[in-house]
């Protein structure tokens, strides 16, 4: 019971904090304006989130811990990849099926803080997913690993601007399975080992 209660109060948060950032702007919204809007005093906010732009970039954190988990739990490059593109389709699925999606992903990337944060997390996932394909590999795989990495890492960002520049209108999914298709066509995937 205290879980849902917990859980309906975070999306209370981010769904208000959402709306506000749409009709406000990011910048121009206060989190005294959400607190008051949620009808939350600024102590609960806070044991929820730390900051406003923790409520800005909530999805793409939870995506992150989503790969972080990925990345510990499989080993080698060919299920690294396999994963990592199971991980890519699921999250495109979700962006498809979320209707307010478009607004969110619109104000990551156009919000120059927030763009500025995405852009750093960008390159954390580039580490860490290169660091996984070239776990154990020689010296000369270290720069294809890195290279697939930012094909992977690169491409999603790319096919995201089309996605909302098209306003969901293509096909995310399919554009997803492109990327990986063409890592594989690359040549560096499959000589990413040992």
């Amino acid at each position: 019971m205290r879980s849902r209660k917990k859980d309906k109060t975070r999306r209370l948060l981010l769904d208000t904090a959402e709306r506000l950032f749409h009709e406000k702007g990011y910048e121009s919204t206060t989190l005294d304006e959400i607190c008051e809007h949620a009808e939350i005093s600024l102590r609960t906010f806070f044991r929820y989130f730390e900051s406003k732009r923790d409520l800005a970039l909530y999805d793409s954190m939870r995506n992150i811990g989503r790969l972080r988990e990925l990345l510990a739990r499989v080993h080698g490059p060919a299920q690294v990849l396999r994963e990592l593109e199971a991980l890519y389709d699921f999250m495109a699925i979700e962006l498809e099926h979320d209707k307010n999606a478009l607004i969110r992903l619109d104000l990551l990337l156009n919000e120059p803080m927030l763009a500025a944060r995405g852009a750093m997390l960008d390159l954390d996932t580039e580490a860490r997913i290169a660091g996984a394909l070239a776990a154990g590999a020689s010296k000369e795989k270290v720069l294809e690993a890195r290279l697939v990495a930012i094909m992977i890492v690169g491409g999603a960002r790319s096919v995201l601007f089309d996605w909302i520049t098209h306003q969901g209108k293509t096909s995310l999914r399919k554009a997803i399975a492109e990327i990986f298709s063409a890592v594989r066509r690359s040549g560096f995937a499959p000589s990413v080992s040992k």
